[in-house]
């Protein structure tokens, strides 16, 4: 493979990271793993919101104050859509839909996930390869005191205010990694990485599968030396670089002296909300 840097993404924080990335190494160089379990379907159409994030980003088009969505897109088609009725809880826009009807189209017609991507991100300019995780269909679910409810569903929709009882990855037992997936991370071991920040989740918090998936990885890293940091962590930020792994809103806090590091990413969030807040 001729990548050589390979990253984990998941939407707003990996893309931020991404976007630093490619300032500092060739993008063609760059292969991303991209996340796609909290993809859904709505109004009909397939959507891909962190492949999406990435490649918007990437190809300069992102919308940067809310780091998802394209810049100065407009919304006509959810306001008809929200005349009529329909469910517009989910910020679908115009140009936006063009993405979502594309790939729609390409995946009637029988082409896989990773076929798709690739076409969208060769359309969008974008030179670094975004690789989706796997083309099967594999979902979050969160099980709330309001029932089982699609990740999407409870995030957006519902703003994350019901109680979570449990988290299930639907589809994760038949998924297989979509084709370039095992070179791209055999590549990286084999080009002796030092260092790795693993942001996704889906490890021993997701059973025993995932527990065997996440000693499997602090097996290899230690034999080959490699310091990771996660997984299922928010990742670093650094002010001065500027380097924001998180998928915290922005702006960044201003560049200063104090550093800190937490076990807890509730706990880095709370205080760079705070720091926001005083002016640091």
């Amino acid at each position: 493979m001729a990548g050589e840097i390979v990253a984990l993404a998941g939407g707003i924080g990996a893309a931020r990271f991404l976007e630093g990335l490619v300032t500092v190494a060739p993008p063609e160089r760059v292969v991303i793993i991209g996340n796609t379990g909290d993809d859904l379907e709505l109004h009909g159409l397939y959507i891909c919101p962190d492949l999406d994030t990435v490649a918007y980003t990437l190809s300069g088009n992102v919308n940067p104050e809310r780091g998802w969505g394209i810049a100065g897109d407009t919304f006509s088609c959810l306001e008809a859509l929200s005349r009529l009725g329909a469910e517009t809880w989910f910020g679908l826009g115009d140009r936006d839909l063009a993405t979502h009807l594309f790939r729609t189209e390409m995946l009637r017609g029988g082409l896989p996930l990773s076929e798709a991507t690739r076409r969208i991100t060769e359309a969008l300019g974008v030179r670094a390869r975004l690789l989706p995780a796997t083309d099967q269909r594999c979902r979050t679910r969160i099980q709330t005191d309001a029932g089982l409810l699609d990740f999407q569903v409870y995030f957006v929709q519902r703003k994350a205010e019901d109680r979570v009882l449990g988290i299930i990855f639907d589809g994760a037992e038949q998924a297989r990694p979509a084709p370039g997936v095992l070179e791209a991370l055999q590549a990286c071991v084999r080009r002796g990485i030092h260092a790795a920040v693993i942001v996704s989740s889906g490890f021993r918090e997701a059973g025993l599968d995932g527990a065997a998936l996440e000693a499997e990885i602090l097996r290899v890293a230690k034999m080959s030396k490699v310091r990771l940091i996660g997984p299922n962590c928010i990742g670093l930020l650094d002010t001065h670089l500027p380097l924001d792994t998180t998928f915290l809103p922005p702006p960044m806090p201003a560049a200063g002296d104090v550093a800190f590091i937490s076990q807890s990413g509730a706990i880095c969030a709370a205080i760079i909300d705070w720091a926001r807040g005083q002016g640091f």
